[in-house]
């Protein structure tokens, strides 16, 4: 938790409030085309290994 709190600045906060940080971060993100792709829904799949195209919701909660 130290690790995460330090990389995104979020000093001496609870796990769930970190994460929350973070989705909320991403707040406006859409996809370039409308076909599962744009460079933060491809941030997503990789995370959980998968390629542009591919439904990323599961992959958003995952990275998140």
């Amino acid at each position: 938790m130290l690790v995460f709190s330090a990389l995104f600045g979020l000093g001496n906060t609870s796990s769930r409030e970190a994460v929350k940080e973070v989705y909320l971060s991403q707040i406006g993100v859409k996809e370039a085309t409308g076909a599962n792709d744009g460079k933060a829904v491809e941030k997503y799949l990789s995370f959980s290994g998968l390629r542009k195209g591919n439904p990323w919701c599961a992959s958003f909660v995952a990275w998140c």
